[in-house]
């Protein structure tokens, strides 16, 4: 059994991805975005305190800024946090090992949906190297943890494991606001599909479907949850409320009828979530380098996933539609930017969208297994393409990633340098802290080990104003040296985030720069 276990190839393809994704996974990617310094900082609060840093107990929702993101992933950190201590490896361990075993996780729905043992693992291969799953993966993405719960209960759900497939569907709700939108989708496909090919349908997948419906509507409901998408919601939208009252107005006078059925809510609000759905369509979005927002999870001129990658996707869709093939992963594809297309904040958006990922790969691995079965001389050429493609993705991400400033300025690179540089300075002095581009007390706490039942009880009360933590002084300014140049302060310090300008009479102590040159942070001291 043992030997049998050794010579699977999906066991080389876990090792490959779990290697893509944990080589050198405290450094790359490049800085500690807030996101991951703010998890890691609060799953060791819940493992030494039982609550998070608003003094929450055992939270399902976390305020960062009126957002409300469930906390899954803080409970998921907490035991590589206590094994490996407060560092960018343990806050990245998760998502990077969920990420790995999304690929057996494609593997087996793929496996159950086909009955085609190298189709499955030719989906997992492309799983396993895709640049949209390896970027995510390696970043702290909850999303990650979410997809691939959702993966594996969409495979049990394939196999007939009804009430293990709910288990892990519902566990995929506590980690990312999408899953509560795609998870009853999602089932609804696989049982219509199940219909239209004249398979039998289980009654206890509809009770599958029933409760995970019924969950989403609760959530939905809930004031939590309406927290993030009052946010990013396209019914927020500014341009669309202008175009609201500026349609009717051009409709002239009595026209009220025809402005009324032309341009009322549901047509204006149809429209746009149609103009942003079919952003995630095109070759664009897949294509094009820095279409696919958020910054931080790109790379340097290279596009969200490979150009070898999307010409087997063309290649799969030609197979999938021709050949007696299941179109549910194309169904399942069409669904999953659906959440994506109803906000309008960073879009197209590569983390809201990212359920399209698996899917994206599973159909990518049957255009492989199609040139395999038809084209055998061409299919190693597509190999060194795919091969040479990866390879140059790879050299992008380690080497020039980090020497550019416009993505390491989205992941508050500089950070860490700076609350290691402050721990250095007397401690008898008051140094004022900027706010800029992001509070700075979770890495404070972080990379200080803060005792959480001293630090976090002067955090809730002050994250709105200006708050002191021994000598260090959180402002509530992007340039707090004006503050103590002000009150003449003579001999504090003062940390400044990039753009301030009035620094006469100030002494700069050191400064913090990015791997492209930029200074994120300025330390200065008054000593006129």
């Amino acid at each position: 059994m043992v030997k049998k276990l050794l010579t699977h190839p999906l066991l080389w393809l876990l090792i490959l991805g779990l290697f893509l994704r944990f080589y050198r996974l405290d450094t790359f990617p490049a800085g500690f975005h807030v996101d991951e310094v703010k998890a890691g900082w609060n799953a060791y609060s819940l493992f030494k305190t039982g609550r998070d840093d608003w003094l929450h107990a055992f939270p399902l929702h976390y305020d960062t800024f009126g957002d409300q993101r469930p906390t899954g992933f803080f409970y998921t950190a907490v035991p590589a946090v206590a094994a490996f201590g407060l560092n960018e490896f343990a806050v990245r361990f998760t998502p990077a090992l969920f990420g790995s075993l999304g690929i057996v996780g494609i593997f087996f729905f793929a496996l159950f949906l086909t009955k085609n043992r190298q189709l499955s693992l030719f989906s997992a291969f492309m799983f396993a190297i895709s640049p949209w799953q390896i970027s995510l993966s390696r970043a702290s993405s909850e999303g990650v943890i979410s997809s691939t719960l959702i993966i594996l209960g969409l495979a049990l759900l394939l196999k007939k494991r009804s009430l293990l497939a709910l288990v892990f569907l519902c566990l995929s709700f506590l980690f990312y606001h999408t899953a509560r939108i795609l998870v009853p989708l999602f089932v609804l496909a696989i049982l219509g599909c199940q219909f239209f090919t004249y398979s039998k349908v289980k009654l206890s997948a509809v009770a599958v479907f029933v409760i995970t419906f019924f969950l989403t509507v609760a959530f939905t409901l809930s004031p939590q949850a309406k927290g993030r998408l009052s946010q990013v919601s396209i019914f927020t939208d500014y341009d669309t409320k202008i175009e609201q009252d500026r349609l009717p107005f051009e409709e002239g006078p009595g026209h009220a009828f025809l402005a009324r059925a032309l341009h009322n809510k549901v047509v204006l609000y149809t429209t746009k979530a149609i103009s942003e759905y079919s952003q995630y369509i095109g070759g664009k979005f897949f294509l094009a380098p820095f279409e696919a927002k958020p910054a931080r999870y790109q790379t340097a001129m290279r596009s969200l996933v490979l150009y070898s990658e999307f010409a087997l996707f063309a290649a799969g869709l030609v197979y999938l539609l021709t050949k007696k093939v299941s179109p549910l992963p194309l169904v399942l594809l069409l669904l999953a930017p659906l959440p994506a297309a109803i906000t309008i904040e960073d879009s197209p958006n590569l983390h809201r969208a990212f359920l399209m990922s698996p899917f994206f790969s599973l159909i990518a691995g049957l255009g492989l297994f199609f040139i395999k079965k038809q084209f055998k001389l061409i299919f190693l050429l597509v190999l060194l393409f795919l091969i040479l493609d990866f390879s140059h993705y790879t050299h992008m991400y380690l080497v020039h990633n980090p020497g550019r400033d416009s993505l390491t300025i989205t992941r508050n690179t500089g950070a860490k340098e700076l609350i290691a540089a402050i721990s250095a300075l007397p401690s008898d002095k008051n140094i004022y802290l900027t706010n800029r581009p992001d509070h700075l007390y979770p890495y404070f706490a972080f990379y200080t080990s803060q005792d959480p039942k001293l630090f976090n009880p002067q955090i809730a009360p002050n994250k709105s104003t200006a708050w002191k933590f021994n000598h260090i002084i959180f402002s509530q300014f992007r340039c707090p040296s004006q503050i103590i140049k002000d009150q003449k302060q003579v001999g504090s310090i003062a940390v400044d985030a990039e753009g301030c300008t009035d620094l006469s009479g100030l002494t700069k102590i050191t400064e913090i720069k990015r791997g492209g040159g930029g200074i994120p942070y300025t330390i200065w001291t008054y000593n006129p």
